[in-house]
């Protein structure tokens, strides 16, 4: 209000009184208005306030939020030197608790096959985070792409209780045997096993993308050059077309929209991937059967 479109506007960051504060951690970190620097219509300098006050905090002055931002993310669960045995902690992040939040640290740390899994996630372009809600019946759990920088890996909630994960499936869309499991703990290992290949694939497509964006290709002409990335990095045809089709007419790959890309992972993990879940689990049983 009352600044010129004619000209650029700047956030402006103004220090309240006192700036400097504690929180009852005993961290130190300050507050500041956000408010728009510009030129009016006289070609003056003026700041102006939005019409709701805007208050954000930082400790570093580099880094910046508001408390109702804050709320909403997801914060770490795993405590400053805790690391050991989950390398790419840094890029996890929890919004579970109880019992249930003790069992997926517990896998997380121990399990080299989910570890493997999820091992992209090391290189901090996303971030995964875990996370319960009421998925209706039936659900185990499910991989969710929320952005292509965060992924979030969301249980059923309904299949939680104060001991923890409470599911032992009898079936399911992969074809797991699941008279192999006699326990629900090893049964949430098998459902974090299926929802980390979920997340594995679809890193790797992103990755894809990446790659042929970055090489200066756009829109609809991304589909080739990013299936062919993929298969020069030693993925199979049929891995490729999960989430690409082959053009016959036109001699290209081009993207497959047609919302079953959901079924052809699942055919993949059905027709490559069950030595992973058998994997995954009897490393578990031959970590804490006896423990």
């Amino acid at each position: 209000e009352n600044l010129s479109a004619k000209y650029y506007g700047y956030l402006f960051l103004e220090e309240e009184t006192p700036a400097l504060k504690t929180d009852r951690n005993g961290i130190e970190y300050k507050e500041y208005q956000v408010k728009v620097q510009g030129i009016d219509e006289n070609g003056e300098k003026l700041t102006v306030s939005p019409l709701e006050e805007v208050i954000v905090t930082t400790r570093d002055g580099l880094c910046f939020t508001s408390k109702d931002f804050a709320t909403q993310e997801a914060i770490c669960a795993i405590n400053p030197g805790q690391e050991d045995g989950v390398k790419n902690i840094q890029n996890f992040f929890f919004r579970t608790s109880g019992v249930f939040h003790e069992q997926l640290i517990k896998v997380l740390r121990s399990n080299s096959v989910i570890k493997n899994l999820l091992s992209y996630f090391e290189n901090k372009i996303v971030r995964m985070t875990f996370r319960v809600a009421d998925l209706g019946v039936n659900v185990g759990a499910h991989m969710n792409p929320v952005s292509r920088e965060s992924y979030h890996m969301v249980f059923n909630e309904r299949y939680i209780n104060t001991n923890g994960w409470n599911l032992i499936l009898k079936g399911d869309n992969v074809g797991y045997d699941w008279s192999k499991i006699q326990t629900k703990e090893q049964a949430l290992v098998i459902i974090l096993a299926h929802e980390s290949q979920h997340a594995n694939h679809q890193a790797r497509y992103e990755d894809a993308l990446r790659f042929a964006e970055n090489a200066g290709f756009t829109d609809g002409y991304v589909a080739d050059p990013a299936a062919k990335w993929l298969l020069g990095q030693g993925y199979s045809e049929e891995f490729v077309s999960i989430f690409f089709i082959w053009n016959n007419t036109y001699t290209r790959w081009e993207f497959n929209n047609d919302g079953k890309q959901g079924e052809r992972m699942h055919e993949y993990m059905r027709k490559y991937n069950q030595g992973v879940f058998d994997a995954a689990v009897d490393e578990f049983k031959n970590d804490f059967q006896d423990k």
